[in-house]
């Protein structure tokens, strides 16, 4: 995505019509699941905030009584947060990175953590997280 300054691998199959989207199995009807797994990629201004500042604030909106983990690691170079807990449509794990003034926040749904087998979305978010590259022009 030259646009929004990045680039990754995700497997031949797994594709979608919609921008910002990787759909491991995608479902062709109307509905609300796109997939079997996926992954949305949103960009934005970062607005001069680093990516802890951005999961510090939807955490602190959000009160207590939520169960929400943070770890960091590194993508590409840059610092990243990875979130599991935050309330959304799906259980999901969401990534929070600040790369060049932009926010880049991948969510991957529907996570499992506590799945007892490896679900697709595991694999598409270590394939993500292991080829996510930011873009040369910046």
């Amino acid at each position: 995505n030259a646009e929004e300054g990045y680039c990754l691998l995700y497997p031949a199959e797994a594709v979608s019509n919609m921008p910002g989207w990787v759909v491991i199995n995608p479902v062709s009807g109307p509905g609300d699941i796109p997939g079997d797994a996926w992954v949305y990629i949103q960009v934005q201004d970062a607005a001069g905030k680093t990516a802890a500042q951005f999961v510090d604030e939807q955490v602190t909106a959000l009160g207590e009584g939520f169960n929400i983990s943070t770890s960091e690691v590194e993508v590409d170079g840059e610092q990243a947060v990875v979130v599991d807990g935050l309330p959304g449509q799906d259980s999901n794990r969401q990534v929070f990175i600040v790369h060049n003034g932009r926010l880049y926040n991948f969510v991957f749904a529907p996570w499992f953590p506590n799945a007892a087998e490896p679900t697709p979305l595991e694999d598409l978010y270590a394939t993500v997280m292991d080829t996510f590259h930011f873009s040369s022009q910046e």
